[in-house]
């Protein structure tokens, strides 16, 4: 398996939501890679894709994963479905994960709608990508219930965001 590079990172997200759009499941991604589209931060370091999905469409992704030959691994817990790219590592060697994370268990109390969503072309596939003030919302929450080294750099993206204008 290799590193996964930016480009590597941009193709796999247009794989994944052109299957997303023709299995006709909701979705929106978010974290570092939305993060990094939204602002054009092409210093952001990405470790994975995040998309949040509904747990009642969690067998259907399943499903999509296994039967595009997407070279990932689906396992599912009780709150996500981690795909395990069986190409790419993340700069730590790690198998490069894409998780498609409950809407329920992590979004729903933060009034983020999976209807409304900013979307943009990418070569052809459109991307739905959580809107800038819902993003400042996942972050917002992540300081509030992190403890980790991940404060400060939830703090930079929120102080980036908050000065985008939409």
């Amino acid at each position: 398996m290799k590193i996964i590079s930016i480009n590597e990172i941009r193709d796999l997200t247009k794989t994944i939501c052109e299957a997303l759009n023709r299995y006709e499941i909701k979705y929106l991604l978010y974290g570092s890679y939305a993060y990094s589209l939204l602002t054009k931060d092409s210093t952001t370091l990405v470790n994975d894709i995040d998309v949040v999905i509904s747990d009642k469409t969690f067998n259907k992704v399943i499903e999509m994963i296994v039967n595009n030959n997407l070279g990932l691994k689906p396992i599912k817990t009780s709150r996500s479905i981690h795909a395990n790219s069986l190409t790419y590592t993340d700069k730590n060697g790690e198998s490069f994960d894409i998780s498609f994370d409950s809407f329920e268990y992590y979004f729903k109390k933060l009034k983020i709608d999976l209807d409304n969503y900013f979307e943009i072309n990418m070569e052809g596939i459109n991307l739905k990508l959580i809107r800038p003030k819902d993003l400042i919302k996942v972050y917002k929450q992540g300081i509030r219930s992190s403890n980790t080294d991940k404060i400060e750099d939830y703090q930079h993206k929120l102080s980036r965001l908050e000065s985008l204008k939409y």
